[in-house]
């Protein structure tokens, strides 16, 4: 049986927020966005691991 991942069910994507279906999303059609969780207990390590995979 395979191992269930630590971050199963922990991690989630959404859009950016924008006005409207045909609208601009904050310029962000060709790359990433990247948040932290204000509730986050681990800001600090998750905020690592985003310095690490954009880098």
């Amino acid at each position: 049986m395979k191992k269930q991942s630590q971050v199963a069910d922990k991690v989630g994507w959404t859009l950016v927020p924008g006005g409207g279906t045909n609208e601009s999303r904050g310029g962000t059609w060709i790359g990433r966005v990247v948040t932290i969780s204000k509730d986050s207990e681990t800001a600090h390590k998750v905020l690592e691991v985003i310095e690490h995979v954009t880098s």
